[in-house]
């Protein structure tokens, strides 16, 4: 899954005049996106704690 993207950001391109707009934002979103951090967040181990009843 890749992030959202600001069109502001798109628009910022070096070539966005010529990209069709659906590759500019794929583009953005591919260099915002953070694989391997997500990839390390999904490997994690996950604890879960029940908080006490009153």
């Amino acid at each position: 899954m890749l992030p959202d993207v600001d069109h502001r950001a798109v628009h910022g391109l070096k070539f966005s005049a010529v990209l069709p707009e659906r590759l500019a934002v794929a583009t953005v979103a591919a260099r915002l996106a953070d694989f391997e951090g997500a990839r390390a967040a999904l490997t994690e181990p996950v604890r879960l704690q029940l908080a006490p009843s009153s």
